[in-house]
């Protein structure tokens, strides 16, 4: 991994009954805070090492890393059979109970008029563009990374607030 010399602590490890002067790198590279991570690292991930891959998308879920190989994000955007498939394995919610609801309460009045697969485009759009235009917005709006993690943080309430105020009669 591409650390830094500053990055490491200085500590000693029993190595084959050897205590041994090791440097030891706690988190993930800085310049993976600041720049991508190299593809072919995201390729052998996926690929070949899914367990690196299952841990570094739980340790760090919460920033803004882009951890997929670009060739499945390409996949996912211009091939929507492939989305299919992952949304089918990982047992993604069913569509069809949230279009029932959202016609129940347009025909009780209480919420406007509108179709349910507009407002269900709406509420991903709202929420996973940031993730996937994250460098585009931190550049426009000259944010750092630790900015960007506490706007994504209000987004949760904003976002909310927004489609219910869209919707509420």
């Amino acid at each position: 991994m591409p650390f830094l010399p500053s990055e490491a602590e200085e500590t000693k490890l029993l190595i084959n009954q050897q205590m041994k002067d090791v440097l030891v790198f706690h988190y993930l590279p800085i310049l993976w805070y600041r720049h991508p991570i190299p593809n072919d690292v995201r390729e052998f991930w996926y690929y070949q090492r899914p367990d690196i891959l299952e841990y570094m998308q739980t340790a760090y879920k919460f920033l803004d890393i882009q951890l997929l190989p670009n060739a499945i994000i390409q996949e996912l955007n211009k091939n929507p059979e492939f989305a299919i498939n992952i949304l089918a394995e990982n047992n993604f919610p069913n569509i069809e109970k949230f279009k029932n609801q959202i016609a129940e309460e347009v025909l009780k009045e209480t919420i406007k008029p509108i179709k349910a697969d507009q407002l269900f485009i709406n509420i991903l759009s709202l929420n996973i563009f940031p993730f996937i235009a994250a460098p585009l917005f931190k550049g426009f709006l000259n944010l750092s990374n630790e900015d960007y993690q506490l706007m994504l943080e209000n987004r949760k309430t904003e976002v909310a607030e927004f489609i219910i105020n869209a919707i509420k009669v």
